[in-house]
């Protein structure tokens, strides 16, 4: 505790030079008062070294120099103007401090108390000096009280300032999750599509190679140009995980569902395709989130109802979009064992534009239904 409070270099230089001046200015009117004794230099020390303190309780302070100063007086020891240099610093100190208005109006008891010793004759001073002094110590404090708002201006600012560089820093951090999630979703849709296509082709491959070479050479083109088609796909994401030059290949769009309905097909899942409304441009991200949504669902067809058939629905309506995917294979939950990428990934994808999914046995078969929100200009 004492090592907290214990007076600086700054604190002992401010309380010398005072005390000085104050020594000086007595020693220079000795001749119109009681001469400086031991009970004088007693009250000097009570009027000069509370300021040791100033810097830590200036409140304190102000109150000790109320007191002692008018004992100065009423003793009739040599007053000077200068002898209220102490409490005038005490009281800027005070009207500064980092403490309610109300304690620091505290210190204003001094310019008071100056007034009403003189004017209950305790103090054979002019009215009009003392009154004077009383204006300027409350002037003092009135801009110390101003220069301590200032500082707390100063100090919110301050606060402001980090809380609005953290909060960017937090956003920036969410950022790099969501795009992280978003990269994570989108390889495993490139990836499933092209693995369950290869698969199915692969096994088609295998089973004609004798019988029928011709049909086993269209299953070994149809994986080739399905596992080029992902690692272009591939290098085209991690290219741009790479460098700050984002590939200039478009993502895929709502016209692109030609190409992943040929690749189905070509796995043995015939598709239907139809198309109700009137097309109109969307924004790319829910193009593409579209477009995602009905390769997951047709990959989970051909993996799990491989020969059966399914149907892809693209509805326009007045204010919304749907896609809607249904095979007739009797396919369990889309994914269910593949990290909650499936239709958890959907639903995540989906939510992004307010949109809902559905997805559950119909008929034979297993239905998926995203509906989208279109803001009509």
């Amino acid at each position: 505790m004492w090592q907290r409070i214990r007076p600086t270099a700054l604190d002992v230089g401010l309380t010398v030079g005072l005390g000085s001046l104050f020594l000086v200015s007595t020693l220079a009117a000795s001749d119109e008062g009681r001469s400086l004794d031991g009970f004088g230099w007693l009250l000097l020390g009570a009027n000069t070294l509370p300021l040791l303190g100033l810097r830590h309780n200036p409140l304190a302070v102000a109150l000790a120099l109320c007191a002692a100063y008018p004992a100065w007086a009423a003793f009739e020891y040599p007053t000077h103007i200068i002898q209220s240099l102490p409490t005038l610093a005490a009281l800027g100190m005070t009207g500064a401090a980092p403490k309610p208005l109300w304690w620091r109006a505290i210190a204003l008891l001094a310019p008071i108390e100056m007034l009403a010793v003189v004017l209950l004759g305790i103090w054979d001073v002019d009215l009009l000096e003392i009154g004077y002094i009383a204006i300027v110590f409350a002037v003092v404090w009135a801009l110390g009280v101003a220069l301590g708002s200032r500082r707390d201006h100063a100090r919110a600012l301050t606060e402001k300032t980090v809380a609005l560089q953290e909060a960017r820093e937090e956003l920036a951090r969410r950022a790099v999750s969501e795009e992280r999630t978003r990269i994570a979703r989108d390889l495993h849709d490139i990836v499933a599509h092209a693995m369950s296509v290869i698969t199915v082709q692969a096994g088609v491959g295998a089973h004609l190679i004798k019988r029928s070479p011709e049909k086993a050479e269209a299953a070994l083109r149809a994986i080739e140009e399905t596992g080029r088609g992902a690692l272009d796909d591939m290098r085209r994401m991690l290219g741009a995980l790479r460098s700050d030059e984002l590939s200039t290949q478009p993502q895929p769009t709502l016209n692109s569902l030609g190409h992943l309905v040929a690749n189905v097909e070509s796995a043995g899942t015939p598709v239907q395709v139809t198309i109700e409304g009137a097309a109109r441009p969307l924004p790319a991200g829910l193009e593409l989130t579209a477009y995602r949504i009905a390769q997951e669902a047709l990959t989970n067809s051909v993996k799990h109802a491989p020969g059966a058939r399914a149907s892809l629905t693209l509805r326009y309506g007045p204010d919304d979009i749907a896609i809607e995917i249904v095979d007739s294979g009797g396919s369990p939950d889309p994914a269910p064992n593949d990290g909650g990428q499936g239709l958890k990934g959907m639903r995540e994808r989906v939510e992004l534009y307010g949109g809902s999914v559905e997805a559950g046995p119909h008929n034979d078969g297993f239905r998926v239904i995203a509906t989208f929100p279109v803001d009509v200009p």
